[in-house]
């Protein structure tokens, strides 16, 4: 592989001075060292912008806005700024690992065809004790699926060609969820993937931007979700879009037995238009629906031998792989009202 390939890392900064070293350093110490790092200080009002001036590194370049802009308008700042071949984005918080930048781009050298390309992450807490694992499928072909109902990418993982999110620009008007947007449009004409290593650690604290700002991100995903309606051509009316909301887990909250049939009731019709569509492969679409089937009942409460009923025997969802089911069935069993026992979410 070429070490003379430009990669220009992007990194917005509001009011992050207790996390913003752990990140710039995190790019600094690459094992892959040809890069840029632009680091935006969107108005910050503590003192982030002199603990990023106080690195001296010509690789750096600092763009300083007096006035906070938002995440889009920032993120938009970074790709007119770009000069590298490919853009990778870190968000203030999070940590890179060394082989991030390397393994990325070997990848995308070796596979032109593919424009975005991500990782899976380790969440931590600002502790940096393990909290969890964070996944997402890594097959280009399931991703634009996957994409109906769930981010394909982590964000602060991502690395994508620079002439591609050149042509596309994050639309501001969706906050708190312009990056899920921006990489919905951009499956919609180009391949991304992620690789199966985890390449960053992603820090979840009481102050993350999409914990404060959950009733703007609610009204995005309503609408990247009427888009997604729209995109495959599937009729629906305002309800059928709300069910569309707690099957894909927006509203963040467990769902009863009656609201699993409704959610169930409107995957498989869902389910059943997608199979009826030439560029959706049917054993892919099955795929997908069977992932986002588990995580409704994963991420429930005691739902009791009724519930485990309706994974098991009341779907046309494939997926009961016997890990899955092992997962299930331990989970509701220790959380049985006979254990009085519960599991972390």
């Amino acid at each position: 592989m070429e070490k003379n390939i430009l990669i220009s890392v992007v990194i917005p900064v509001y009011n992050r001075r207790n996390y913003i070293v752990a990140a710039i350093q995190s790019i600094l110490n690459q094992t892959y060292q040809h890069f840029e790092l632009i680091i935006i200080n969107d108005g910050s009002t503590d003192d982030s912008l002199s603990i990023i001036q106080s690195f001296k590194d010509d690789r750096i370049r600092i763009i300083n806005n007096t006035k906070n802009k938002g995440v889009a308008a920032v993120g938009n700042q970074g790709i007119l700024a770009a000069k590298g071949k490919y853009l990778a984005r870190l968000d203030s918080d999070d940590i890179a690992l060394p082989t991030r930048l390397e393994t990325q781009l070997a990848f995308l050298e070796k596979y032109p065809d593919i424009a975005i390309l991500g990782t899976q992450a380790l969440i931590f807490n600002t502790n940096k004790i393990f909290k969890r694992q964070l996944n997402v499928p890594m097959q280009p072909s399931i991703l634009p699926i996957y994409s109906l109902f769930h981010c394909p990418f982590i964000q602060p993982s991502i690395l994508v060609r620079t002439d591609i999110i050149k042509e596309f620009y994050y639309d501001e008007d969706f906050e708190s969820a312009e990056d899920y947007e921006l990489w919905t449009r951009i499956l919609r004409k180009y391949k991304g993937g992620n690789l199966s290593e985890t390449l960053v650690k992603y820090r979840m604290h009481d102050t993350n931007f999409s914990k404060i700002q959950n009733e703007k991100q609610l009204e995005s995903i309503r609408r990247i979700y009427q888009r997604n309606l729209e995109y495959i051509r599937m009729p629906y009316s305002q309800e059928d879009l709300e069910v569309y909301l707690k099957a894909s887990g927006s509203y963040q909250q467990q769902l009863t037995i009656d609201e699993l049939q409704k959610v169930k009731g409107w995957l498989v019709k869902m389910q059943n238009h997608l199979l009826t569509q030439e560029n959706f492969d049917s054993k892919e679409v099955r795929e997908v629906f069977g992932i986002v089937w588990f995580e409704l009942f994963r991420k429930s409460s005691y739902l009791g031998v009724r519930g485990l009923k309706m994974y098991f025997f009341q779907s046309n969802f494939k997926g009961h792989s016997l890990i899955k089911s092992f997962t299930l069935i331990a989970k509701y069993t220790l959380a049985s009202p006979l254990f009085n026992f519960k599991l972390p979410q």
